[in-house]
């Protein structure tokens, strides 16, 4: 069973296949639910993101962003992230704290978290709080 994912064919562009064929090569992620009523908006990330690959997810970040909304980044279906995702991690943080949002990562998986703390960015695991965001 397959999952489906529709993406413009212009951010399609910049990544690059390794084999050719984009079902074999795309191994990312990302859906977005939109809250309302007070409810986070919520983004289910899956698959790897590495730094060719973070132009989509950009683009998404923009978009939620553009909006006063908490952010929940459910990140269980990662299997792999590089330093460029987690610098893009940061920015989210940092947006999202300068205007007194939240920020969460919801179900951290061991190799992502693994790998935030080998890059002292653990600090996300813990989110940033907004005084009606729920914890976990």
């Amino acid at each position: 069973m397959g999952t489906g994912m529709a993406l413009p064919w212009i951010a399609m562009r910049s990544v690059q296949l390794e084999s050719g064929h984009i079902v074999e090569d795309l191994k990312m992620g990302v859906h977005l639910v939109i809250g309302g009523c007070g409810e986070p908006t919520r983004m289910i990330l899956s698959g790897q993101w590495r730094e060719i690959d973070l132009q989509v997810l950009r683009d998404a970040f923009e978009r939620v962003t553009s909006e006063p909304v908490d952010v929940e980044l459910d990140i269980a279906g990662l299997d792999r992230i590089d330093e460029a995702f987690i610098g893009l991690l940061m920015l989210l943080f940092e947006h999202q704290s300068n205007v007194g949002l939240a920020f969460r990562l919801a179900s951290p998986g061991r190799d992502v978290s693994r790998t935030l703390k080998q890059c002292c960015a653990d600090f996300l695991l813990a989110g940033s709080s907004a005084k009606h965001m729920p914890p976990i």
